[in-house]
């Protein structure tokens, strides 16, 4: 279970590394880039997908909702995100938005929480520290820190760090 979660969290760092990159079946993609057979994989995995023109957006950074929707996509519950679509619990996530059945998941299942003015900023670029925090919580680690004072986002990513789930990441806080 160690390892599986370890794989786990490699493939979702690997998601939102690799989120500016292209896989070959994407119009805006080359066969011979460097990242393809992880992007391959990934798409195959099913946890990335492109957009409704056919492209990658190679150039473009993840967003909140897409990587909660990578998050979502991970734990299996795409057909739950579908199932709750249209319902939304932030104020600027709109009912019918493409995200918003993901949201929805994962703040059900405790992977994001939002603002504390009840916003949820999808449209806003995953900070690292943000996405350490939800693959965190995705692992189920949350529970390691129910006694520890804000350990948002120290606490996340030393633990990450400690577990190896960070190593080679060159991503900083902010």
């Amino acid at each position: 279970m160690k390892n599986l979660n370890k794989i786990l969290a490699m493939v979702i760092v690997l998601a939102m590394a690799f989120s500016t990159v292209a896989f070959a079946s994407f119009s805006d993609v080359t066969e011979d880039a460097s990242y393809a057979e992880a992007v391959e994989v990934m798409s195959a995995l099913g946890l990335l997908a492109g957009y409704e023109d056919g492209s990658f957006g190679p150039d473009k950074t993840i967003t909140r909702a897409e990587f909660s929707a990578v998050i979502v996509r991970a734990l299996g519950m795409e057909e739950s995100a579908k199932g709750v679509y249209g319902a939304t619990n932030f104020s600027d996530v709109a009912a019918d938005a493409w995200y918003a059945g993901y949201v929805m998941i994962a703040s059900q299942q405790g992977i994001v929480n939002g603002y504390p003015n009840g916003t949820f900023k999808p449209e806003a670029p995953v900070k690292f520290e943000e996405a350490v925090k939800m693959i965190m919580c995705t692992l189920n680690y949350q529970k390691k820190f129910e006694k520890v004072e804000n350990p948002y986002p120290t606490a996340y990513i030393e633990e990450a760090h400690t577990a190896g789930m960070t190593l080679g990441a060159n991503l900083a806080i902010g």
